[in-house]
């Protein structure tokens, strides 16, 4: 279509194309086809919680695009690029992470949902596993900014490095409020969800104002701030819902893991400062990140290590039984 001078339209025809194809790749895997039949009960029952998600969804993407709109009207366009750029870089991670995060931790939590206990042990491994992963990837991206930006864009691009290095701290808590919100859900609390969902946008534009009138860096703060706010807040009302496990609980089992993965992040940002040469820098930067994960991984939090090995375990199993 871009051949025949469609121009933007091919772009919109790759997307519907897409959602076509993975919808009927979904149908063919699962075969579960959709038949023409309608009962009032069941869309009365489902209505009631499925628009208060989807509005909920449709607050997080405004006040999730917010900051585009602020910073294109307050700020420079070149700004508004850099910003842009640092978060294609931060959301890459984090987003992709919590999206199959969601896809897998619902089911799991749902089954679980008949026992108490059995359900909060699940939570809290998944709690636990999403946040080494997220601030053992971030907290390291941080640290390799300056040496990643430049050899992987370019210098015009070094304005994006403290944007990109805030932003990085901001998108730890995606993955984690995500899991709550999937806590909300598998108890059917959509209601509270919305309403959480109304508190955060709230609070988030109030903040987002606040950092606008004091300058960029401050805008910046203020989304990890809401980022932290998002977690509290919904760790808290999740918690809830749980035996014994409630915020300060949370945070207690998280701190290990930030403690290990932060000064992991600080010895990879060290190594960075002790040669020139930006490429040979982030080469450096990279061994260190990998040995200091493996050590981390396979010692000092084996569990991770451990389900990393049955993965591997059961993909050569499938394998060589087909």
């Amino acid at each position: 279509m871009v051949y025949n001078d469609y121009g933007i339209w091919s772009l919109v025809a790759q997307q519907l194309l897409r959602q076509l194809l993975y919808a009927v790749v979904l149908w063919l895997l699962v075969r579960s086809f959709p038949k023409l039949a309608y009962s009032a009960e069941s869309a009365r029952e489902l209505f009631g919680f499925g628009s208060r998600i989807l509005l909920s969804s449709l607050l997080t993407n405004i006040y999730n695009n917010l900051y585009y709109f602020l910073i294109s009207k307050v700020y420079t366009p070149r700004r508004l690029g850099l910003y842009t750029r640092a978060d294609q870089f931060s959301s890459l991670i984090a987003i992709n992470f919590a999206f199959v995060l969601q896809r897998v931790s619902l089911p799991v939590l749902t089954e679980c949902s008949v026992d108490l206990e059995k359900l909060t042990r699940a939570y809290w491994k998944l709690l636990v596993t999403s946040a080494f992963w997220g601030c053992l990837f971030l907290f390291s991206l941080c640290a390799v900014a300056d040496h990643f930006i430049i050899v992987l864009i370019g210098e015009k691009w070094l304005g994006a490095v403290p944007i990109l290095r805030i932003l990085s701290l901001s998108a730890v808590f995606h993955p984690l409020v995500v899991l709550h919100q999937n806590i909300l859900q598998v108890f059917g609390q959509a209601k509270l969800f919305l309403r959480l969902e109304i508190i955060k946008t709230l609070f988030s534009v109030l903040l987002i104002a606040i950092g606008v009138y004091w300058g960029f860096v401050y805008v910046l703060w203020a989304i990890v701030l809401i980022g932290l706010f998002s977690f509290c807040l919904n760790g808290y009302f999740g918690g809830v819902n749980l035996l014994n496990f409630g915020l300060s609980r949370q945070i207690r089992a998280l701190l290990p893991v930030i403690l290990a993965t932060a000064v992991l992040a600080v010895m990879v940002y060290w190594v960075g400062l002790l040669v020139s040469s930006h490429l040979f820098a982030l080469f450096l930067q990279l061994l260190v990140f990998f040995a200091g994960a493996s050590i981390l991984v396979f010692l000092v939090f084996p569990t991770q290590g451990q389900q990393i090995l049955s993965v591997v375990h059961r993909k050569r199993s499938v394998t060589s039984n087909s």
